[in-house]
């Protein structure tokens, strides 16, 4: 093969790459919405401070919740919102939502969401 034949087959290749990538990129679905259930659901910024805070007793619970809520590391999803899902373990009660039109993410119970 010449140097311009290997040229046109690397300009071919390209091509082809970035039609594929054209194609997937347009045929990827757009997310499921889901809505909370009756609630308010309680939700964190990192699954390790929700199982923590999730783990006290109901005065504490309620004391540090608060003081989370206020700092910004969680938040309350309330009946009706509008949600997408962002991780789902396969194992584990948590899972990490986030608000239609947002993009800060919590992790909240399971059982939070509906179709």
């Amino acid at each position: 093969m010449t140097f311009s034949g290997v040229r046109r087959a690397c300009g071919v290749f390209a091509v082809v790459c970035v039609s594929a990538f054209v194609t997937q990129s347009a045929s990827v679905a757009a997310p499921t919405a889901y809505q909370i259930k009756s609630g308010p659901w309680f939700g964190c910024d990192t699954k390790d401070r929700f199982y923590k805070i999730m783990s006290f007793d109901k005065a504490a619970f309620k004391k540090a919740a608060t003081n989370a809520i206020v700092a910004g590391n969680c938040t309350l999803f309330r009946a009706g919102q509008t949600v997408y899902l962002g991780d789902v373990p396969i194992l584990g009660g948590a899972i990490q939502l986030r608000r239609e039109g947002e993009t800060e993410e919590f992790w909240t119970n399971r059982e939070a969401i509906s179709k």
